[in-house]
């Protein structure tokens, strides 16, 4: 199962790119869709990070 992997991987550049938006959407897929990997990642810190940066 890879796609969980690559989702993470896409919301860490959306963060490099300040697009804080589509990294929450990202990480939100991977609690969602799969909560296995989500639990090993704990995603919900890199949801609230995102979900609360805003650009400058």
């Amino acid at each position: 199962m890879t796609t969980p992997m690559y989702l993470f991987k896409a919301g860490l550049h959306a963060e490099k790119l300040k697009k804080f938006d589509d990294a929450t959407t990202y990480y939100t897929r991977i609690q969602d869709e799969y909560p296995s990997y989500a639990s090993q990642k704990t995603i919900e810190k890199y949801i609230a990070r995102a979900s609360s940066t805003k650009v400058k």
